[in-house]
């Protein structure tokens, strides 16, 4: 067997399904429990899971169909999840089944790009948006061996061209408090900085062109300088 169909229901209500998937792991209940509890997902799935278990609530599963390869499978669960909603179910699937969309293509992901571009929200999304990101839930602090393995994975990864222009454009004009001007300054402390590349100063020396300093910068510039001098 490759595989099985299973829902997901409320205990205290056995026979209202909520859900509808497919699987190949007996530990499939655990994952949707711990997605809902410590991911900032926002589906109706995991608000849906959410709320059962802050009302005090439990989520279950059964299995309802078996199938015999990845295409049987795909199959069966659209049927199912034809058939609940044909009852009147309110399923949270987010597709109608058979893998949906959930792993778009290239060219699927440039579609949906293409049209949530230029798109302007209502002040009651934004609102919605706003209230979702404050209540969602912690997220668990890293493991020093997830710190590792991600350290590990951007070992040697390096920002193409293009990338460091929309982030250097996306800084531009951006204010930055005085709390984290003192935690960059006391991040930089005792370090010994490398010298600049003739391109490298060629750039800051055409970026610095004409521009004029206030008393209040030019100011704190000295007051780094002097700074970095003790420390040196």
């Amino acid at each position: 067997m490759d595989g099985f169909i299973y829902v997901l229901f409320d205990t205290s209500e056995p026979d209202h399904i909520r859900y509808v998937g497919q699987t190949k792991s007996a530990k499939r209940l655990n994952a949707h429990i711990k997605e809902a509890k410590y991911r900032p997902i926002r589906s109706h799935k995991c608000n849906w899971i959410r709320k059962v278990l802050a009302d005090g609530g439990k989520v279950q599963w059964r299995q309802i169909d078996a199938g015999t390869d990845a295409d049987d499978l795909n199959q069966k669960e659209t049927s199912w999840i034809a058939h609940y909603k044909s009852e009147g179910h309110r399923l949270t699937n987010s597709t109608d089944g058979g893998d949906g969309v959930r792993n778009p293509s290239p060219e699927v992901r440039a579609k949906i790009a293409a049209s949530s571009r230029g798109r302007i929200w209502s002040d009651e999304s934004r609102a919605r948006q706003s209230e979702a990101q404050r209540t969602r839930p912690p997220r668990p602090p890293m493991s020093d061996a997830q710190r590792l393995k991600l350290s590990e994975a951007r070992a040697g990864s390096k920002l193409s061209a293009e990338h460091r222009e929309k982030v250097r454009l996306r800084l531009i004009g951006r204010p930055v408090s005085d709390l984290t001007r003192l935690k960059m300054s006391i991040a930089q402390l005792g370090q010994v900085r490398r010298p600049l590349t003739a391109e490298h100063r060629a750039k800051v020396s055409e970026a610095l062109k004409g521009r004029v300093f206030s008393e209040q910068h030019r100011a704190r510039i000295s007051a780094a300088k002097a700074e970095r001098r003790k420390v040196g």
